[in-house]
């Protein structure tokens, strides 16, 4: 679990107080960070190459600064490949997009100079390019010219007429953050907004990486030190903004004792209403997870279950009476009901204190959902795709001026911790391009975001949320607590979408297989 900040700037100020390292250290350290990354995208050029040129382009401010310390040294500076068997010597070249305006950015300007780095009038033919114009601390939109510059950055060609292999330092130019709600401030222009091969964090991972809106534009992400050890960097007892989890975080239910039965791992029940193929496809989901016993809950609505297009599979029980010794239950996955079905659904988890819930689309729609909310705290977690979140927050009486079904992807961070304050004790997840789970343990605490951007676009079909709300109740079903369940539940969903062999191929009953395989060493 890595920590994510939406700003570093206060790290940078707590490493000088802290540590004595100056803003040129920090500075050094940083150029030091890309010309390990330009080293390593030269070995993955074709064959042949032994000598790659390189174009740095430069602001005006801090990353600008740092693409002429970059500059400085690996001009002219020759290293041997243990890849490729040969010596790579580098030329280097820096185009100016905004001219060097603070006093560090002209002495490192002056320092390239005198080191016979050249500076040239227009964009050249490169074979990588190092996106040093904007960094975190961009707002607003780009002049004209520079909106130009950052187009040609994306269309620039290597002098054999490839595509350049583009680095972004810090953050891809264009990308920007509004640091009181950490969301993507009014979304990303993609013609303005320059698309990294790689991009390289200074210190830390910054939070504007991991939005819908930025995902097609970072690239790989790695983080450069600044000359102490990450954990130092981020040790100054600054609060992040939020969590990215990864793969390693998942708590699988592996079987370890012998002498256990089917009850040992818990009873899912998955309710099934007026569209059966979406509980249908969470109840199996359930059974692949490790539930050891799953049963659909019929509600009487819509087409019933014994008729009708739909199998259900054998290792299903069906009934039409909530199962007495249930562990856990899934709610609203297609099940478009009237009042009397919601209502009854909640009477059993009023009723059962205990009872561990998913609930999921339709649920968001019924306007007594905050009374639910307010009674069953640590022990239910929703599961709303974009839409049903701009739904959801509006019948929580959670309104701002961002909050639109037409916007429903942007602002999702500030939306869901303006939730989970309201509602402590509720697992929010907004599933999306990027996953974020948020949880609030008390009222008047701050709402901790967890991020998990590792989903393969296949996973934009029909049935994969249900798969989810599946996967996180077969979790609860066998006694894992809320945020865990929701934590794991999204890692192994998005794990197991990319070992599927084509983005577009994917049904459900592919996911669940994968599911069923996953093991503990999987690696998003």
């Amino acid at each position: 679990m890595q920590k994510l900040f939406s700003d570093t700037r206060c790290l940078d100020k707590l490493a000088e107080e802290k540590f004595s390292l100056t803003e040129e250290i920090l500075m050094e350290n940083a150029a030091a960070g890309l010309e390990n990354s330009v080293r390593d995208a030269a070995e993955n050029l074709r064959p042949g190459f032994d000598s790659v040129s390189v174009l740095v382009v430069t602001g005006s401010g801090g990353n600008g600064a740092d693409g002429y310390a970059l500059a400085r040294r690996l001009n002219g500076s020759v290293f041997f490949s243990n890849v490729l068997l040969r010596k790579i010597c580098f030329t280097v070249s820096v185009f100016e997009a905004k001219p060097a305006k603070t006093p560090l950015c002209k002495k490192q300007k002056e320092r390239a100079l005198a080191c016979g780095v050249r500076i040239c009038q227009e964009m050249e033919p490169a074979h990588i390019l190092v996106d040093c114009l904007f960094g975190s601390g961009f707002s607003g939109f780009p002049d004209e010219s520079t909106a130009f510059y950052m187009e040609r950055m994306n269309s620039l060609k290597t002098p054999e007429g490839d595509k350049t292999f583009v680095i972004a330092c810090d953050v891809p130019s264009g990308i920007q953050l509004c640091r009181e709600t950490g969301d993507s401030s009014g979304g990303i222009n993609p013609a303005v907004c320059v698309s990294a091969d790689v991009t390289v964090c200074m210190g830390a991972l910054k939070l504007c990486l991991f939005t819908d809106e930025a995902v097609d534009f970072t690239g790989k992400i790695i983080t450069a030190d600044l000359g102490i050890p990450r954990h130092l960097y981020e040790s100054g007892g600054i609060i992040p903004d939020a969590f990215l989890v990864e793969a390693k975080d998942m708590v699988l239910p592996h079987r370890k004792k012998r002498n256990v039965h089917k009850g040992t791992f818990g009873h899912a029940a998955v309710f099934c209403g007026g569209k059966p193929g979406a509980g249908i496809m969470a109840a199996s989901a359930s059974a692949a997870f490790g539930a050891g016993l799953t049963t659909l809950v019929f509600t009487g609505t819509g087409d019933s279950n014994h008729s009708g297009r739909f199998l259900i599979p054998p290792d299903l029980m069906v009934s039409e009476s909530f199962p007495e010794n249930s562990t856990a239950l899934a709610a609203g996955m297609g099940l478009a009901g009237g009042e009397e079905i919601f209502r009854r659904i909640a009477d059993i988890l009023f009723s059962r204190r205990e009872l561990p819930a998913v609930l999921d689309a339709d649920f968001f729609y019924w306007r007594e959902l905050p009374e639910l909310l307010r009674t069953c705290k640590n022990r239910l977690i929703l599961t709303p795709h974009p839409k049903e979140l701009a739904f959801l927050l509006e019948n929580c009486g959670i309104k701002d001026s961002q909050i639109s079904v037409g916007n429903g992807c942007s602002f999702r961070f500030s939306r869901v911790r303006a939730f989970c304050e309201k509602f402590p004790g509720i697992v929010l997840l907004s599933k999306g391009t990027v996953s974020i789970t948020g949880f609030c343990p008390e009222q008047g605490e701050r709402a901790v975001l967890y991020i998990s951007s590792g989903g393969s676009p296949a996973l934009a079909k029909g049935g994969s949320g249900d798969i989810l709300s599946g996967l996180i109740c077969a979790l609860l079903a066998q006694r894992y607590k809320p945020l865990e369940a929701a934590l794991t539940g999204t890692l192994a969903h998005a794990t197991a979408s990319r070992n599927i062999l084509t983005e577009w191929g994917l049904s459900s009953a592919l996911l669940i297989e994968s599911v069923r395989n996953l093991h503990i060493s999987e690696k998003l």
